[in-house]
């Protein structure tokens, strides 16, 4: 993909021969994909390319010439390139070497992401690079053990314990990271947590284990998570993933929250620990009073202890702080505390099954009502149909619900197709995902016609098993081509419709914000404005393409909506230059003053007059 601006749509464009002319505008390049296709002809089709801000390889093989071009693009660009990303990228021979060259000449990057599947050299240069980098604000370093590119474990484990040490220097020594994603094997991710303790600008820490089959948090690991815990006074929050806690590693953790003030967020959820240790760090909440979410997935442990664990949420009404992935009991305790903002969690994760108890209606008119949900998921596992309708009402009158994900089981096939038709006419819900089992032909209608109906939906995703068949794909298609906000789809397959529906849509988003921006005010832009004025899509398009806080965005669009009051005659192309009211009845709109003509505009949309010129 290659995009001339912000990837907001992010579409694929091959340039033409004509491209060298545009090739200053461009800004972005995203290649992503392991297919036969010479990527070094397209670099050398762009012609001069002296402003790129975002690289990205993802997937992509990277032969020698492709990485020679691609590190001469990144020279070329020095000065501008703030973003570079080589995510799962296969380099052969010294193609990473010129990839890293490149990079090392880059004065204001900001951003990178990497896998060490890197030759030695190529690493080393790397590990070169980020102990003397001043500018760097995100790394992102992720593991590929298995990667051929190494001739032995020896000497992945050697790259990879030089990368940790360069990482640690960066932590030590850089005055401006405060973001760090690390992907390892235990001792280089030692490394990093020691350079962490006395680190006091990072603010957001992301450990992975490299492998969840073998990775154990024991008692020397878990001694260090205390001393980060209790020595660091910067991080706002920390991820652990792809970990077994072991018995006891709780209880360091635990410690080091007591004597925390500054950690806000918390995610031990894709951890494996069991419900008598989860208890073991709830505690902590009693002392600490910053830490505002912890998230956490009880893998094991007793029903009497997984009900202990609710209970004490109860108690201490903590389910605002403390998000479980799965929730399979509804107590009382939860309903009264999606009834009160304050405690109320924004994000729930439902179970709902043949043992679903009546809690679950009341919990559901809670809902219906509550401000402050965002993201709702519920897993289908033999249903009542009582639980359903309640379920239904809730997506119909909910105002706060940003996302949903509705998941069947197989014996409950078709349920939550049922369900979301209560989406049909919400104007808040902004992210929908189905994962269905065994699709009818008319599960499809409901989909296409919720399709058809919704406007505020943007993100759409369906998976299905088995595979959807043709003739629904051409049926959910219908309703995907009808709508005229969904900018990201995610299904099975697309038909070339849908596909191009989709992309319609991408570039109406997009001329909005040209529009609301200044940098395009054309007819067609203006348009496309209108079309989207209301919607929360362009707030955070406006947010991510602009650097907008919600605010600022908002004041924006109001800026805009006056801009095209008050320019309505110029943008429609009725007067080409300036607007004069003659009192001498020379022109049809005599003695009309500009401000007249303002009050006018405001009865009238852009696509009230027609012109041959859309500019």
């Amino acid at each position: 993909r290659v995009t001339e601006h912000h990837p907001l749509p992010r579409t694929f464009v091959l340039p033409e021969t004509s491209a060298e002319q545009h090739a200053s505008k461009l800004r972005h390049i995203f290649i992503e994909g392991d297919v036969r296709y010479d990527w070094a002809l397209l670099l050398d089709n762009l012609g001069p390319v002296s402003s790129l801000e975002t690289f990205e390889l993802r997937d992509v093989r990277v032969s020698d010439s492709f990485g020679v071009k691609a590190g001469e693009l990144l020279s070329t660009s020095h000065a501008s390139v703030k973003t570079v990303t080589l995510s799962k990228a296969a380099f052969t021979g010294a193609a990473s070497e010129a990839v890293v060259s490149g990079i090392s000449k880059c004065e204001n990057l900001k951003e990178l992401s990497f896998s060490p599947n890197l030759n030695t050299s190529a690493l080393r240069s790397l590990a070169k690079l980020l102990r003397s980098s001043r500018t760097l604000e995100t790394l992102r370093v992720q593991s590929e053990h298995d990667s051929n590119m190494y001739s032995s474990e020896t000497r992945y484990r050697i790259n990879e314990l030089e990368m940790s040490l360069a990482v640690a220097a960066l932590l030590k020594q850089n005055a401006s990271l405060v973001e760090l994603h690390y992907q390892a094997s235990k001792e280089p991710l030692v490394n990093v947590l020691m350079a962490v303790e006395a680190s006091d600008l990072l603010r957001h820490l992301v450990i992975i284990g490299d492998d969840y089959r073998v990775n154990y948090i024991d008692e020397t690991m878990a001694d260090l998570l205390e001393s980060v815990l209790l020595k660091n006074r910067s991080l706002r929050s920390l991820t652990v993933k792809c970990f077994n806690m072991l018995h006891g590693v709780a209880a360091h953790v635990s410690r080091g929250l007591q004597g925390n003030t500054t950690l806000e967020t918390l995610d031990l959820s894709q951890c494996c620990m069991d419900a008598p240790e989860m208890r073991v760090l709830c505690s902590a909440l009693k002392q600490n009073s910053t830490l505002l979410k912890m998230m956490i997935k009880p893998h094991s442990g007793s029903e009497i202890d997984r009900m202990a664990l609710y209970a004490d949420l109860d108690r201490n009404s903590w389910y605002g702080r403390v998000h479980f992935t799965c929730i399979n009991v509804v107590t009382q305790g939860l309903v009264a505390s999606v009834l009160e903002p304050p405690l109320c969690p924004t994000d729930l994760h439902l179970m709902l099954d043949q043992e679903t108890g009546a809690s679950f209606i009341a919990l559901c008119r809670a809902l219906s009502a509550s401000p402050s949900v965002k993201h709702l998921s519920v897993s289908f596992n033999g249903a009542h149909g009582q639980h359903m309708a309640a379920l239904l009402t809730t997506l119909e009158e909910n105002k706060s619900l940003q996302s949903i994900m509705l998941h069947e089981s197989f014996q409950d096939s078709n349920c939550a197709v049922v369900v979301v038709q209560g989406l049909a006419a919400n104007e808040f819900a902004l992210e929908l995902a189905l994962e269905c089992r065994e699709l009818s032909s008319q599960s499809a209608e409901f989909i296409s016609l919720l399709l058809d109906s919704n406007e505020s939906l943007r993100t759409f995703r369906l998976s299905s098993l088995p595979e959807l068949q043709p003739e629904l794909l051409d049926t959910i298609s219908h309703g995907l081509i009808r709508n005229k906000f969904i900018t990201e789809v995610h299904m099975n397959g697309m038909t070339p419709s849908a596909m191009a529906a989709v992309q319609r849509n991408q570039t109406c988003l997009y001329r909005a914000v040209r529009f609301v921006l200044q940098r395009n005010v054309g007819k067609q832009c203006a348009e496309s404005f209108e079309l989207l004025e209301s919607k929360v899509s362009l707030i955070l398009a406006l947010q991510s393409e602009g650097g907008m806080s919600e605010a600022e965005a908002r004041c924006a669009v109001k800026a805009a909506r006056h801009f095209l009051h008050t320019n309505y005659l110029f943008i429609n192309c009725v007067v080409r230059c300036k607007l004069e009211c003659y009192p001498e009845k020379r022109t049809q709109i005599d003695e009309l003053s500009p401000d007249c003509w303002v009050a006018i505009a405001k009865h009238l949309k852009v696509c009230d007059v027609l012109s041959c010129d859309p500019r």
